[in-house]
């Protein structure tokens, strides 16, 4: 998945995002690689653009067997909402 975020000229937004995207990438090994067994390596990344004002992107993204497609999305909504839901 793909969410819209913003450029980089706010440092500390740049930073919370790149935080953000760390936590998320433990949260996502936890669930998608430890408790379902279904991918060895999901990815969270933040990525604010140097050059398009208001422009980045946060990515989450798991390579997973075709049949696992819809029970990773949803083990992934999860881990949004509970990153989402936390401190």
């Amino acid at each position: 998945g793909t969410w819209p975020t913003t450029d980089d000229s706010d440092q500390a937004e740049t930073l919370r995002l790149g935080l953000l995207a760390r936590a998320v990438r433990i949260v996502l090994t936890d669930t998608l690689r430890e408790d379902l067994g279904q991918t060895y390596s999901p990815s969270a990344s933040a990525g604010n653009s140097r050059h398009y004002r208001d422009y980045g992107t946060f990515n989450i993204s798991a390579s997973v067997d075709v049949a696992e497609v819809e029970a990773t999305r949803a083990a992934v909504a999860e881990v949004i909402a509970q990153v989402r839901g936390g401190p």
